[in-house]
């Protein structure tokens, strides 16, 4: 048994070395640093077809109460979430020296897909919300069975990420040198490593509350990444939908593993094989299936 354990370990240790090898060796290296596009290039965001009113009605109905009532004055019926929220407001506080604003957009932003957004505008830390994507985004929750409390829970951990963008300064700013693509990326693979612990890890473990799918698939890629933001796998996962939207894909992985060489390649396959054949938790001994609880870490 211990014998063929061993020579199984040795085999997959091989595949992870030459895999290793080949993302180190065919990922093209970019010949001129990747810049983002000047304001004048940027296309136009769609437009919106709902009217003024219905979109301020939404936000006064179904998000105003959340952000503007709830949270802020301390009486979200999560302790934890209610805990979290004080501790990033104080953050960010103390980073700007300013209390944080949020933004409605009455119309979408470049990617019409996109809910929320953070920035530092003119030094105040904001966040914007695009009204129309929300109400998209919910509209197509409920035709697929999800209440409207489920997807308001949805809602909370994408808005919390964004108070982590501030609070931990993860937000991409002019005086970055390294192309704006690679800075985003990682920022967001820090960014979520900070929304899963302490956001969604007290409303799937604790209270067992149920998320988006997109929410609950990033939790697990976070436990099998042992919580690591420095886990090869966590930072491959979490760069592919900036990059991706982008069209940069390519571009970034070799930024990546430039940096690092053929042992990040190496530890990236790595990670990717233990990712792809151990699937259950350890602790758990069983499969964690798409959109319900997973094991404690």
């Amino acid at each position: 048994m211990k014998i063929k354990t061993f020579r199984r370990t040795v085999e997959w240790t091989v595949i992870a070395i030459l895999l290793g090898a080949a993302v180190f060796l065919f990922a093209p290296i970019p010949k001129k640093p990747l810049k983002s596009r000047p304001a004048a290039a940027q296309t136009e965001p769609p437009q919106s077809k709902r009217s003024l009113e219905q979109v301020t009605d939404f936000a006064n109905s179904r998000l105003g109460p959340l952000i503007f009532d709830e949270l802020p004055k301390g009486t979200y019926p999560l302790p934890e979430i209610q805990v979290r929220y004080d501790t990033l407001v104080r953050m960010i506080r103390e980073r700007y020296g300013k209390e944080h604003l949020i933004d409605w957009r009455s119309v979408y932003f470049e990617n019409r897909h996109r809910t929320v957004a953070t920035w530092v505008d003119q030094g105040v830390p904001t966040v914007f919300i695009a009204l129309p994507s929300v109400m998209d985004l919910h509209e197509l929750e409920q035709q697929n069975g999800v209440s409207i409390a489920d997807s308001m829970r949805s809602f909370l951990v994408d808005f919390m990420h964004e108070l982590d963008h501030l609070a931990h300064g993860y937000v991409f700013t002019s005086d970055h040198k390294a192309p704006e693509e690679i800075v985003r990326a990682r920022n967001e693979g820090l960014t979520w490593a900070e929304t899963c612990e302490h956001t969604m890890r007290p409303l799937l473990e604790i209270h067992k509350q149920k998320l988006a799918l997109r929410h609950v698939e990033m939790y697990r890629l976070w436990l099998s990444c042992k919580r690591s933001a420095d886990a090869p796998m966590w930072m491959w996962r979490t760069w592919k939908p900036i990059t991706k939207s982008r069209g940069g894909l390519l571009d970034s992985r070799a930024g990546l593993f430039a940096q690092d060489g053929f042992f990040s390649g190496i530890l990236f396959a790595w990670q990717s094989l233990k990712t792809w054949t151990h699937r259950s938790s350890k602790r758990c001994g069983r499969r964690i299936p798409f959109g319900s609880m997973p094991c404690a870490a």
